[in-house]
This record gives structure tokens, sequence and C-alpha cells, in this order.
């Protein structure tokens, strides 16, 4: 099964020299408040080139940071009221995103061979990246078709860029609940395996949800049960590592901790960071994954 494209980014460019915009968000919030915005845009580099910024994402964004919910709110709504982040984008769809935050994204996945971008969200001209293909998804929810004029634009254009254009029906998952059946499953195997949850923690799986498969949940929690780390930011850490590396099918997962152990039980001399090296180590966790790779375990 092929791996599916990778859209964020491991890291992203920071001027020495800031704009007045920035400035402006220091000299009202302080340090904080700079901080809380170089956090955001390393959440909106992970997730590609745009944050949705609902009540779920600012619940789950300032427990990460560790700021109260409030103060994270005044910070983007000011940095929304001088540019930093679209006003527009943000009335109408809910996201965090701006023309400079997408330049910097195309610029930085140029060599990868194909990028999927929301053509409602776009901000920039991309007519001339022949990696980014261009989705189009309907408002309309609910909706069989999206009609879309062909006589002129969708052709033509596909001629001129090779930017091909696909169609989605029904894609749209904005303000709909998740499937209660797969959220429940989660939360009894998380229950009985781990300790019973608390409602942010239902949080965090819910996010999750939505961006992998549920079977990919359960195998995490499996594996922190294996490992003996039974908590909810040892499940993160899986579930980020797998999510950064395109793992967001159970298929995927098993394929990849099976050629893990595979590799494992040759024996090789497995380097990580620092210069150091692990020389036939054994076992059989996503622990031990996770260290060899050099991500580390914080609890």
């Amino acid at each position: 099964m092929a791996r599916p494209k990778k859209q964020g980014l491991e890291y992203f460019p920071l001027d020495v020299t800031m704009d007045d915009k920035v400035q402006l968000i220091e000299a009202k919030h302080g340090i904080i408040g700079f901080g809380i915005l170089i956090k955001m845009y390393q959440k909106i580099y992970l997730e590609g080139y745009y944050y949705k910024w609902e009540e779920e994402q600012q619940l789950l964004f300032s427990n990460r940071v560790s700021v109260n919910r409030n103060l994270v709110i005044d910070v983007i709504n000011d940095c929304l009221k001088w540019g930093l982040f679209n006003k527009e984008m943000y009335e109408k769809y809910r996201i965090l995103t701006s023309k400079g935050i997408q330049e910097r994204y195309v610029q930085a996945t140029y060599k990868r061979t194909r990028i999927e971008m929301d053509t409602r969200y776009l901000l920039i001209d991309v007519s001339d990246r022949k990696n980014i293909v261009l989705i189009q998804v309907s408002d309309v929810k609910n909706s069989d078709t999206y009609n879309i004029d062909t006589s002129e634009s969708t052709q033509s254009k596909v001629k001129e860029s090779k930017v091909y254009i696909q169609q989605q029906k029904g894609t749209e998952q904005e303000n709909e609940p998740l499937n209660n059946n797969d959220f429940k499953k989660v939360v009894d195997i998380f229950n009985n395996n781990i300790h019973p949850i608390t409602p942010l923690e239902g949080e965090i799986l819910s996010e999750w949800l939505g961006k992998v498969e549920t079977n990919v949940i359960v195998e995490a929690i499996r594996e922190s049960v294996k490992s003996g780390v039974r908590n909810i930011k040892y499940i993160e850490k899986i579930l980020q590592s797998w999510y950064s590396n395109g793992l967001t099918t159970k298929e995927a997962v098993i394929a990849h901790l099976r050629d893990y152990q595979d590799k494992k039980n040759k024996g090789k001399v497995v380097p990580i960071k620092g210069g150091e090296s692990i020389e036939n180590y054994r076992g059989d966790s996503e622990e031990q994954r996770l260290l060899e790779e050099g991500i580390g375990i914080r609890l």
C-alpha cells in the first residue's frame, strides 16, 4: 500500500529581523505574545499551510503552550487585526493562514512530487508549480455534485500550467460530528487499558480521529501498554511519529512495525542523534523505536 504524502513541514524559516506587525504583538502582549505567535507558526507548518481555529483547537493549543486560553485568543485576534493572518479566510472558513505562510510553504515543498492544496484557501498563484494538485471542495454540504465552468478555465489551465484539478464530493467535514461509534471504541479501549479518560484526553483523541484511522489510535494505545508507559502524552508521541511519516492507516502502521522488527532482529547497529549508536538492542515496543530514531519520550 502506497504511503500517504506528507503535507506538513519539518522546519520553517524565521527572520532575524521581524516586521512591524510582529513587533506590535510583542509591544502589546510582551514576550509571551511573541512566543504564542511562534508556536502558532509551528502548528500551522506542521499541518501544512493553514490551521483550523475553532473552540476545540483553541483548547488544545492553549493547553499545549501552557497559556490561558483567553490570552491566546487575544493574541490571535490581534494577529488577525494587524494582518499576520488573513482575516477574510478566518471569518469565512475559521482557519489561520496568510499569503506569506503559503508562499513559504510552497517554496519549502518544491522538491516534493505531489502537494495538495484546497482552492478555497489559496491566497497565492501556484499555476507555475507542477507538483501541486488543486483540490476543489464544495461548500454546500450534502451536495452530490460540484459544478465548475469547464469551458475556459479547467482544461485550458491544465494545459498551460500542468496543475491538475481533482473534484471531491462531500468531503467537507466542517461542524459535522465524528462517527460516534469510532469515538466510543477509542474511549472504551483507553478506559480499559490506560485509565478513566478525562475530558481533555477525550478532546485530544477526537482531534486525532480527524487525522488517522480509528485502528491507528487503537494500535498506539496498544504500543503504550506494551511499553508500560500508559499516558496520553506517550500515545500522542507515537501518533505524531506515525503521522509525520505518513502512516495514517492500520495496514501502514502494521507494515511499518513489522519492517522495523525485521531490521531489529538482524542485530544492526542503529544510529541515533549525537553520534551514538544502539547495537544489538532487543525489545519489541514502540518506545524503543522512538528512542532509536532520536525522538525521545518526555513524560
